[in-house]
């Protein structure tokens, strides 16, 4: 039972870094006609420019980015306030 559920494991992740590869390829490879898609249709072409920076930016469609922060600041919390000057306030 536990050999399938490694097998399937690593099935998805064949499967999305398939997806990622080829969304990465076909954005490089068609850049300048996508930009004139952009250009020349608006609506869709945000829906195609949201859509492929969801699916090649660090953390993909999750919404989870990675932003570096300062040494020694701890990362921020649910709870946490973020004011105007900077501070954090619990």
């Amino acid at each position: 039972m536990a050999s399938r559920s490694r097998r399937s494991e690593f099935v998805s992740l064949a499967a999305v870094a398939i997806v990622l590869v080829s969304a990465a390829w076909f954005a490089r490879s068609h850049a300048e006609s996508l930009k004139q898609f952009i250009d020349d249709h608006p609506i869709k072409g945000v829906v195609v420019y949201i859509s492929l920076n969801a699916l090649l930016t660090p953390g993909g469609a999750s919404g989870q980015r990675s932003s570096p922060r300062p040494a020694g600041q701890p990362a921020p919390s649910s709870r946490s306030i973020l004011r105007v000057d900077g501070a954090r306030q619990s």
